[in-house]
């Protein structure tokens, strides 16, 4: 699912339609008698924390994929240094070297990581 905030795969964001959210809040505003000052004020508050928790969960999902594909460089590195030695230098282990080399491709593509 793509996240609403970005329209990037990561988080979710359950939004309510406007409609609703605006039904629920005049309830609301009936029960406690809020003007329709402090109804549209609700509203704005409302959206600005969904925005905001949105922009929260994007964060840590781009943090958690670079980690990830981190983790898959330094997994990457090992096996090739662990078939290089096993070759006492004489043999370059090919196959490695492309894993390597596609997971260092993979943490450049991650959004931010050269910012």
């Amino acid at each position: 699912m793509q996240d609403l905030y970005t329209g990037k795969p990561g988080s979710v964001v359950v939004k309510l339609p406007r409609l609703v959210l605006v039904v629920l809040l005049a309830a609301a505003a009936s029960a406690q008698q809020l003007t329709d000052w402090d109804l549209l004020r609700l509203v704005a508050e409302s959206e600005r924390q969904a925005i905001e928790r949105a922009r929260k969960r994007d964060i840590d999902y781009r943090r958690r994929l670079l980690a990830e594909r981190f983790n898959t460089l330094l997994e990457a590195l090992s096996q090739f240094s662990e078939a290089y030695n096993r070759g006492q230098g004489n043999v370059w282990p090919a196959s490695r070297a492309r894993a390597v080399r596609k997971a260092w491709a993979d943490i450049e593509k991650c959004e931010g990581f050269r910012k």
